[in-house]
């Protein structure tokens, strides 16, 4: 646990330590965090500041890497629902073309969906959040965390968290000319690309899983393969000088009336994302064929509404998410240099006041 005040003789004395060794000790934590991109109010939080959320507080329970750990933070969602996403009220769903790049003060980054986190849409049940407590204690050395509990891996956790950035990933809102898809394409940052018809899905494993729909609400069961599955095979390009590389990925996906949707390539892998929540290429229901929905749909059976399903799917694009450069806030220990210089020049005045030149 780090504390963060002192008395500004003992701050000359660490000043003159950390000059002298000539570093900064990478292991201060940041506890400052900006969020920024497509939103009309960029804001800028701290520990202190994130506390004031009050009933946006929650409190997990997770593994971390040496056991239970239990976070307390505010709620992502909250964080972002404050900055006010920008949303084209004339694009259908807007809200779910866009992705959050979470980043690290060590530039590690972790892509996260709006529709996974919109309680509407994916977010529900699963209450992602800005840590600011580990264990009850304030200003660890993880700093502010980003802490997603429903992932099977801890790899879209980031510690020492400094930005949050809010993009919009869709691919030029493309004019296509609608009807009923025959086939779909799966391009970009993979090993394979490759085009699948009806013929080329029911070739693959079969899972079959239920939505309710309409209104009332009745159950229907679909057949399809596992999206994450699909795109496995595909082989993900990925750099290997950069840690977990994968996890700054996106898919977008496209209908064919222009209809797009942005996933964090993460969340639709079983191995990094929620496990309890299969992501399917349908293509048939209980009453057989898809028909109006196209030859194959997309289906995200946990989510509350089904706006992330694109229906007439003609194409998945994997690709780097784009981000701007990252407003990073003071090191942690640069935060303590800065104090510490000024009690050096204090300091160094005095002395000259009591030791006047002749």
């Amino acid at each position: 646990m780090y504390h963060f005040r002192m008395p500004a003789l003992r701050a000359g004395a660490v000043a003159v330590g950390i000059l002298a060794a000539g570093t900064i000790s990478a292991s201060a934590a940041t506890m400052s965090l900006s969020v920024y991109g497509d939103v009309a109010n960029p804001m800028q939080y701290s520990a202190q500041s994130l506390r004031a959320f009050d009933e946006e507080i929650r409190t997990l329970d997770a593994v971390g890497h040496h056991g239970p750990v239990t976070y307390t933070g505010a709620s992502l969602w909250s964080l972002l629902d404050r900055a006010q996403v920008r949303t084209d009220p004339d694009v259908k769903n807007d809200i779910l073309s866009k992705y959050v790049v979470a980043r690290g003060q060590d530039g590690y980054r972790a892509v996260v969906s709006m529709g996974e986190l919109d309680p509407g849409y994916g977010g529900k049940d699963t209450p992602q959040i800005i840590a600011y407590e580990r264990n009850q204690e304030s200003g660890s050395e993880e700093g502010l965390t980003l802490v997603l509990p429903g992932d099977a891996a801890r790899s879209r956790n980031v510690s020492d968290l400094v930005s949050l950035e809010v993009v919009d990933a869709a691919l030029g809102k493309p004019d296509l000319p609608g009807g009923r898809s025959e086939s779909f394409t799966l391009s970009g940052a993979v090993e394979i690309s490759g085009t699948y018809d009806l013929e080329a899905l029911e070739a693959r494993d079969a899972l079959t899983r239920e939505r309710r729909k309409g209104d009332p609400a009745v159950a229907v069961s679909y057949t399809g393969v596992h999206l994450g599955d699909l795109l496995t095979d595909a082989g993900i390009v990925t750099d290997p000088d950069v840690k977990n590389d994968i996890l700054s990925k996106v898919v977008v996906a496209t209908g064919n009336d222009g209809y797009q949707i942005a996933y964090a390539l993460a969340e639709l892998l079983p191995r990094y994302g929620d496990p309890q929540k299969d992501k399917l290429v349908a293509y048939s229901d209980d009453a057989g064929l898809l028909g109006d929905d196209g030859f194959a749909r997309l289906l995200f059976a946990e989510d509350v509404r089904g706006g992330r399903g694109v229906s007439n799917l003609v194409s998945l694009e994997v690709s780097d998410a784009v981000t701007t450069v990252a407003p990073v806030p003071l090191p942690g220990s640069a935060a303590l240099l800065l104090p510490a210089l000024g009690a050096i020049a204090m300091l160094r005045r005095r002395k000259k006041a009591a030791h006047p030149k002749i």
